[in-house]
């Protein structure tokens, strides 16, 4: 979702005796402040100082959060400049952003109440991609527990290992993560909306694909994406791995309007063939049906096999470390791990009922996405 544009004049009051004025156009959220300030003052401004306003009984008041920030902008609204007073906070000098890069430490596959660790494979992954997907939405590329952004609430879960303990361990439950980052992406593309928009559509959809390379609803929109910024050969790039990777509604992609750049391309009959083989082979005497992939489904949308449900980032204030839990159920033994793949990436997470249904139907996808449907 996005937020109203609110400008406001802040005079601000910097430790070092600077008193700087400044009238800020997209002051809605919390993370805008931010960066406009890490933009305007990057010698001299940093997320992690402690910022305060005087509310109207004379008291400073610590804002650290997107309510707290709300809060601010309620009790300051009849204010024609606001005073916000910049310090150094308890732990002068030790901050997050001066450690190293964040890095996953451990990781785990839970089902209902037991835990087991992932394999090697998908730890190597998770060790490069987690932090990577994160760091990408705080300010400077750096994981700052204290910044985290609101729209990342629910996700991440910060806990302290011990009292004396500078060390922080951010449970990162990445299944969310993966449904919260299609949700900012969807609110971000369309044909109405404008370029810098849109430009923020791909930060989201990147982080998905840091996650599930392969993913077709991710790589589907990603190429929506470029199409409407007239990038066509990035369109095109996109759309070929959202088949590859089981995309199946041909009705849909022939329709989309965010995807109309692209279709006055040769690129795009190549394509409309490569799916239409693909039908063929999965579905021969049946047309797959219409799923919309450019809106958020009606089920969450899954990681494919394995899902990462929780994940611990641990951080210190000179070293910030990441440690990463993953989530997954324990998957059946299938004769058509293929299918039951392209099954999930459409919303269909009943892994024994998939199983069923495709025994019944000798792995005929359409046919079996007909039945659930029904």
């Amino acid at each position: 979702m996005q937020a109203t544009r609110v400008s406001k004049t802040f005079k601000l009051f910097f430790a070092t005796q600077d008193i700087r004025r400044i009238t800020l156009d997209n002051v809605a959220t919390w993370e805008a402040f931010h960066q406009q300030l890490i933009d305007l003052y990057p010698q001299t401004y940093h997320p992690e100082l402690n910022i305060r306003y005087k509310d109207d009984e004379d008291d400073l008041i610590s804002i650290t959060c997107q309510r707290e920030w709300e809060a601010m902008l309620d009790a300051t609204k009849d204010q024609s400049t606001v005073r916000l007073l910049l310090s150094e906070g308890r732990n002068q000098g030790k901050y997050f952003k001066d450690g190293p890069p964040a890095v996953t430490q451990s990781a785990y596959v839970q089902t209902n109440d037991s835990r087991a660790p992932v394999d090697q494979g998908n730890m190597r992954t998770l060790q490069v991609q987690l932090p990577r997907c994160l760091a990408r939405f705080f300010p400077g590329g750096q994981i700052l527990p204290t910044s985290i952004p609101s729209w990342l609430e629910g996700c991440i879960e910060i806990k302290r290992v011990e009292a004396e303990d500078p060390t922080l361990d951010l449970d990162v439950d990445v299944t969310k993560l993966f449904d919260r980052l299609h949700e900012q992406a969807m609110g971000c593309i369309g044909a109405d909306k404008e370029r810098g928009v849109i430009e923020n559509a791909k930060q989201y959809l990147q982080s998905m694909l840091d996650l599930v390379p392969t993913h077709p609803v991710a790589n589907y929109n990603m190429a929506c994406v470029h199409s409407l910024l007239g990038q066509l050969q990035e369109a095109a790039d996109s759309l070929r791995a959202a088949i590859q990777g089981g995309y199946s509604n041909l009705k849909h992609m022939m329709q989309d309007a965010d995807l109309e750049n692209l279709r006055a391309t040769p690129y795009f009959s190549d394509l409309v063939q490569l799916l239409q083989r693909q039908l063929n082979e999965h579905s021969p005497t049946q047309e797959a049906p219409i799923t919309q992939m450019t809106e958020l489904p009606s089920e969450p949308v899954a990681i494919p096999q394995p899902q990462v449900a929780t994940t611990v980032i641990e951080t210190k204030k000179v070293e910030p470390e990441p440690i990463v839990e993953q989530v997954s159920p324990t998957p059946i033994v299938t004769a058509f791990p293929t299918q039951q793949a392209t099954l999930e990436s459409m919303g269909f997470h009943d892994t024994e009922r998939n199983e069923s249904l495709l025994v019944r139907h000798r792995g005929d996808v359409g046919k079996c996405i007909h039945d659930l449907l029904g």
